[in-house]
């Protein structure tokens, strides 16, 4: 079965004769995961060229030179996770097996990611970075559900 026929589809029926609606699996396909690749993308662009921090970005890359190195990394993984979850898009649309554990890893690599640069930075700058709290736990909340639906899904992933 291609990923147009799905797509027009409502339901699967997996391996084992189980009736699996696709909704959230449509959603994630067409909207949460370019939304959030492209949403890595900008954050990259972001931490390379130090407009997260305003008309400051040199005034804190001279006061603190680790978070010059820190961005250049943290903007490195977004980039690497925003061709990450575009390869997801993929896996999910062929229903490949590895989407399972794929639909996990990536946002709990993200949310590793972001814990580290979030106390790193935190530590550096002596200061709380809310915006990057909230996105890491949002997630965390994409990483369990995701993991829950594609775990009760697993029959319809068979190549």
């Amino acid at each position: 079965t291609s990923w147009p026929e799905i797509s027009r589809m409502s339901h699967i029926i997996g391996v084992n004769g189980r009736f699996c609606t696709i909704k959230w699996l449509k959603i994630n396909m067409y909207f949460l995961l370019f939304a959030w690749a492209a949403m890595d993308a900008i954050r990259a662009v972001l931490f390379f060229s130090g407009l997260r921090y305003g008309g400051a970005a040199s005034w804190v890359y001279e006061v603190f030179p680790q978070v010059f190195t820190m961005d250049t990394v943290m903007g490195i993984f977004l980039t690497i996770s925003a061709g990450a979850k575009v390869f997801l898009w993929i896996s999910i649309s062929e229903l490949r097996r590895r989407s399972l554990w794929l639909c996990f890893a990536i946002p709990l690599a993200g949310f590793l990611a972001e814990v580290v640069y979030i106390s790193r930075w935190c530590s550096v700058m002596g200061s709380a970075a809310w915006d990057a709290i909230v996105y890491v736990a949002f997630l965390a909340v994409v990483s369990v559900f995701n993991f829950i639906y594609f775990r009760y899904r697993s029959t319809v992933f068979t190549r």
